[in-house]
């Protein structure tokens, strides 16, 4: 019996599409296998006969060709991949706005490259915001956007429909920079460390970090600097998929809050 190590860390190994049997007989699903670290197939998901799987390296080389023709530079963060989802970040090398409150926290957009091998989440792109003075990630999919690729043929990129969703980002990014500035000029309250604290929007063990982090923060005694501390707890802290939901969840939160 084949050892299973259960361990993923190439998010670029082999890939196949096998017919799923019942009783004998073929059904109208596909399994997709990756190879694990041993180089065992293991199942990533079930999926139907027509669902469009798309490699995670197909899925790259797409994103590399997205960023080349977008006139902008960009750079690699860190790479996400559990054997059946796929998270790559990057963000621009020049900022494309500021907030300012005595420094400058130059801000850069993030985009991540998703894809999944278990039907989870479509091949597209999600944009978030990179601020270069923690390297904090503010994502939010509600505000910043999400496209899924679209295709004008059989392995045919629109990549003008790309780019044009690329530019529809930055403009977004541009537009909730004095929103996020806006949290500077709210005092931090008690009573707004007990209302983060009860949203249960970062765990509970995490919320240590997250106190030791705001105490550390230039601007400790406002909403930004509680903003600031939740989002590097999301970004630094937290690992794998969750990380993302979790991130969402942290800028939604203030947003809806703080900016109705």
């Amino acid at each position: 019996m084949p050892k299973v190590s259960n361990s993923f860390t190439n998010p670029f190994a082999d890939v196949d599409m096998q017919p799923v049997q019942v009783a004998g007989q073929d059904v109208a699903k596909i399994a997709v296998r990756v190879k694990d670290d041993a180089g065992e197939y293991t199942v990533a998901g079930i999926l139907g006969k027509d669902y469009q799987v798309y490699k995670n390296s197909m899925a790259r080389d797409v994103a590399s060709d997205i960023m080349t023709r977008s006139n902008k530079e960009w750079t690699n963060l860190k790479t996400l991949w559990d054997g059946k989802k796929y998270v790559d970040y990057f963000y621009t090398k020049d900022p494309i706005t500021s907030i300012k409150n005595g420094m400058t926290y130059p801000l850069h957009l993030g985009m991540m490259l998703r894809n999944s091998y278990d039907g989870s989440s479509k091949f597209g792109f999600e944009f978030f915001i990179m601020n270069m003075i923690c390297a904090n990630q503010y994502v939010s999919r509600k505000q910043l956007g999400y496209f899924a690729v679209r295709h004008t043929g059989e392995n045919q990129i629109d990549v003008n429909d790309a780019l044009q969703n690329l530019s529809i980002g930055t403009t977004r990014m541009i537009e909730l920079a004095p929103r996020i500035e806006n949290f500077i000029s709210k005092p931090l309250a008690i009573a707004d460390l007990v209302s983060a604290q009860a949203a249960d929007i970062i765990p509970g063990s995490q919320w240590g970090a997250a106190i030791e982090t705001l105490g550390k923060e230039a601007d400790a005694g406002t909403v930004f600097g509680l903003f600031q501390a939740m989002t590097w707890v999301t970004s630094h802290k937290l690992s794998g998929m969750n990380s993302i939901s979790q991130g969402d969840g942290v800028t939604e939160y203030f947003f809806n809050k703080y900016n109705s």
